[in-house]
């Protein structure tokens, strides 16, 4: 809005399924504690899920995105984990995107 009404944004993201793999491969802590094989993708996935979904149940979704790791200490402990799922929910970004550039 500051920008003026002739400003675009083009924003590309990646299939959140995806991402998710390549992050987790990609950042070793993740294959060092669950296992570096299909099976402890899957660990991860259920294990910080469940994280996730247990956080939604206190507080909102828009909260648990990108509020997760201020919520308190066992929540920042988690965190370390479940930003990369975190990360792949564009719907809570999107919307904070065009409360501030407008449509």
């Amino acid at each position: 809005r500051a920008h003026g009404p002739r400003l675009k944004v083009v924003a590309l993201v990646r299939n959140p399924t995806d991402r998710l793999w390549s992050a987790f491969f990609k950042h070793s802590q993740f294959p060092k504690h669950y296992g570096d094989s299909e099976a402890g993708f899957v660990a991860y996935f259920i294990e910080q899920s469940q994280a996730y979904q247990r956080c939604v149940e206190r507080y909102s979704v828009r909260e648990c995105v990108m509020r997760f790791e201020s919520l308190g200490q066992g929540w920042q402990e988690l965190f370390y984990h479940c930003d990369q799922i975190l990360k792949s929910i564009y719907s809570v970004f999107v919307e904070e995107w065009i409360d501030a550039l407008g449509r």
